[in-house]
């Protein structure tokens, strides 16, 4: 006697393929741990589909990034207005300045001069004397502790060549921020701009960029000046900015990535 046909019960993940969220959530879970930059957005050798899951796991960062700066701009617009009158003049003179010298990071590169690029600036062996000090000084506020103490503790015209032509110097000055930037840092610069009488002004008959590059450098350190004796509350105020700045650059860095993508 033929025994009865019985139908097999049909499995969920037919031909061992995995479904398309559970897929994406184990991209996702990759991701998290190998971060996102440029090169592994366009990277090929993994899998067909890895541009496909990294542009998902991207615009799924970017998101939630862009909820969380606009909860954080909301409590920054409330603590704005409960702020007592003396605070809030405080936070708007500090927030003045730190536009002040946050500017010239946009300028410097422009083409205003001759040597309208600074790299162009790096490849002088022999400056003239207002180049070489006026640019030198600013140098004290970007070098890090190691730098300077390779350097013997005084920097040369050669450590500036090889700064000022880094592809990355733009970005080297962005993060040398009023918090990063030392008490040793600054009493450095000053004693150089003092002993060589150098001025932005001058500075400008040479080159607009060192010109730029000194007024940075005078700016963020009245910032820091200023900052310095402030409330504690108006610091912790401030400092909650330096975080909102944080997170807009992470998603600038995010939808540069995905762009490339």
């Amino acid at each position: 006697m033929q025994r009865a046909k019985t139908s097999k019960p049909k499995s969920r993940i037919a031909n061992n393929k995995i479904p398309t969220h559970i897929h994406s959530g184990l991209w996702s879970i990759i991701f998290s741990y190998i971060g996102v930059n440029k090169n592994l957005a366009n990277c090929r050798l993994v899998c067909k589909k890895w541009k496909k899951y990294y542009r998902r796991y991207l615009q799924m960062l970017l998101i939630e990034r862009t909820n969380t700066l606009e909860s954080f701009n909301q409590n920054w617009k409330d603590i704005l207005e409960s702020a007592d009158p003396n605070m809030k003049k405080d936070l708007d003179a500090a927030l003045e300045l730190k536009s002040q010298f946050e500017e010239y990071i946009e300028l410097i590169p422009k083409k205003y001069s001759l040597f309208h690029r600074v790299s162009d600036l790096g490849r002088l062996n022999r400056p003239p004397v207002l180049l070489h000090y006026g640019i030198l000084s600013v140098m004290y506020l970007l070098a890090t502790k190691d730098e300077l103490k390779k350097e013997g503790g005084a920097l040369s015209w050669k450590f500036s060549k090889k700064k000022l032509q880094d592809k990355n110097f733009m970005k080297i000055m962005k993060e040398a921020t009023p918090e990063k930037i030392t008490q040793s840092q600054i009493t450095r610069f000053e004693e150089l701009v003092q002993a060589s009488l150098i001025t932005p002004m001058q500075l400008a008959h040479e080159s607009t960029q060192a010109c730029y590059m000194m007024e940075w450098a005078l700016k963020i350190i009245e910032y820091k000046n200023f900052t310095k004796n402030l409330s504690k509350e108006t610091k912790e105020t401030l400092g909650l900015l330096n975080v909102k700045d944080q997170k807009q650059g992470e998603i600038d860095k995010l939808q540069m990535i995905l762009e490339t993508a």
